[in-house]
């Protein structure tokens, strides 16, 4: 029988590869929302025209207001200005880009060394400017009286959390991609060590591809299913070698898992040995309709062949039985 090292490889291989390249989108797209490549992109405010819908913008901060809170908020309110605007946002005194502005504007490094910082523009509620407006006439006065001045509201977003969520998907995705490629490894090897096992059992298959489908005395093909020598061949979703004299209590088993809308359906082999060992084994799947017609038919095949075995899950008080009269739990 001729080797196959390859099946059930490929696909692993192409899904490994797929999700690589997923990775590198998403790196990609990762390096390319730095509020500095949004800036460079022409994403700055203010805008050539009005902005009365929200928008996402960068803002080059060049001023930078905190406005009193009491101790029980989580968040504060700041005010960022540039030459033209007033920008009110709130966020936690303890974020990277907040300790970031401070810091400069500490330093006074902000006017000559604007720092570019990104969001959603909004406009803001007539109560909340009246009460920036004190605010920041208490602070700096003056500030807020510039009519030519555009004050609106800033839901930043967090670079932090930009750069951390890109590298979460980036390496959650290369990280599944490569376990993908790992397993296809796995799969090769495997699949390898097993036609070694069943040439070395079945020397007389050689490398005559259909010797094992004529010699079987059942066979189904979407399955990977043989039955050779009262042995259970199987090169499905794993590889087995079950000898069918040992078994005496078989019956499939049917899985179905929901992810919202998908619906997901395993089947699984479980075959009984006679010290009560529970082997599983996993035929491939067709369509779940066909998949469970055939191994339907693989029961009656088993149940009319060899007489010793129980077959079917409504015989488990008859196993559970035997194994009880055998002292085992």
């Amino acid at each position: 029988m001729k080797p196959n090292f390859k099946r059930g490889v490929i696909s692993l291989v192409i899904y490994g590869l797929l999700l690589l390249s997923a990775a590198g989108f998403f790196q990609y797209v990762a390096t390319q929302s730095t509020p500095d490549k949004l800036a460079s992109k022409g994403y700055v405010y203010p805008k050539t025209r009005a902005t009365t819908k929200s928008s996402k913008t960068t803002f080059a901060v060049k001023a930078f207001y905190r406005i009193e809170a009491t101790k029980h908020e989580k968040e504060q309110t700041f005010v960022v200005a540039d030459d033209k605007s007033l920008l009110v946002t709130e966020a936690k005194p303890d974020l990277a880009i907040i300790k970031k502005l401070e810091e400069a504007q500490r330093k006074g490094t902000l006017e000559t060394n604007p720092i570019t910082i990104m969001g959603e523009v909004k406009e803001l509620s007539s109560l909340s400017l009246q009460n920036i407006r004190q605010s920041l006439e208490k602070q700096e006065p003056g500030v807020a009286d510039n009519k030519a001045f555009e004050i609106k509201k800033l839901n930043l977003t967090s670079v932090a959390n930009v750069e951390s969520t890109g590298t979460i998907m980036t390496a959650g995705t290369a990280l599944v991609g490569l376990g993908f490629l790992a397993y296809a490894v796995f799969r090769y090897l495997d699949n390898k060590r097993f036609y070694e096992q069943l040439l070395v059992t079945f020397p007389e298959l050689g490398q005559d591809e259909q010797a094992l489908r004529k010699g079987a005395t059942y066979y189904e093909k979407h399955l990977g299913v043989y039955v050779y020598k009262d042995q259970l061949i199987v090169m499905g979703h794993k590889n087995a070698i079950v000898d069918l004299r040992d078994i005496i209590y078989s019956y499939v088993y049917k899985e179905t898992r929901r992810f919202n809308l998908y619906k997901s359906v395993k089947f699984v082999v479980y075959l009984h040995t006679k010290d009560f060992k529970r082997l599983a084994v996993f035929p491939a799947k067709h369509t779940v309709k066909d998949t469970e017609a055939k191994l339907n038919r693989l029961m009656e095949y088993l149940d009319a062949s060899y007489p010793q075995m129980l077959v079917g899950f409504d015989h488990k008080d008859e196993y559970m039985a035997l194994k009880q009269a055998a002292g085992r739990r």
